[in-house]
C-alpha cells in the first residue's frame, strides 16, 4: 500500500506521541491517554495497514483468557506466533476499553491493591509489549509505504 511521505510522517509522529503519553503520563489521566491511543490505532491508515491483516490470527477466547489471567494463581498465556501475540494483545486492549474493570481484576490477581499499581501492571504485561512490537512494525510499514529499502547485507 502506498502512502504519501507526509502522511507516513504524520502517522509516525502521532503514534509516538500517543504511545509516549500512554506509557509515561500520570496514572490519573491513564483512561484519557488509553482512549486516545486506541482511537488512533483504530483509525490511522498506516496503523490499520499493520493491524488489519493480523485480526484473524488471534483465535484465543478472550473471556477464557481473562478468566485464567484473573484467577488465583493467575495464568498469562500468549501465543508463540509473533503475529498472533500482537493480535491478542490488541484484542485485549480493545476488550479493556469495553470492560475497564479487567485492569483491576488483573491487578488484584497479582496482589496489586492500589489502582496505580494495577494500572502499572497492565502497562507492563499488556501495553508495553504491544506498543514496542507495533512500533517496530510501523517503522517497517513506513519504509515499505514510502519505497525505502534498507541496505542489503
Amino acid at each position: 500500500m502506498q502512502f504519501a511521505k507526509e502522511d507516513v510522517e504524520n502517522s509516525l509522529r502521532t503514534f509516538k506521541t500517543r504511545r509516549d503519553n500512554l506509557l509515561h503520563e500520570d496514572i490519573e489521566i491513564f483512561d484519557h491517554q488509553f482512549e486516545r491511543f486506541l482511537e488512533f490505532c483504530n483509525t490511522d491508515p498506516l496503523t490499520r495497514s499493520v493491524l488489519d491483516p493480523l485480526e484473524t490470527t488471534c483465535t484465543v477466547d478472550l473471556d477464557q483468557w481473562w478468566a485464567a489471567a484473573t484467577d488465583y494463581p493467575p495464568r498469562l498465556s500468549f501465543p508463540s506466533d509473533r503475529d498472533a501475540e500482537l493480535a491478542l494483545r490488541y484484542k485485549l486492549l480493545r476488550g479493556v476499553q469495553a470492560r475497564p474493570d479487567h485492569i483491576m481484576s488483573l491487578g488484584i490477581a497479582h496482589e496489586k491493591g492500589e489502582l496505580d499499581a494495577q494500572i502499572e501492571l497492565f502497562r507492563t504485561l499488556i501495553v508495553r509489549p504491544f506498543v514496542e512490537d507495533l512500533s517496530h512494525r510501523l517503522g517497517e510499514a513506513a519504509n515499505l509505504a514510502t519505497g525505502f529499502l534498507p541496505p542489503q547485507r
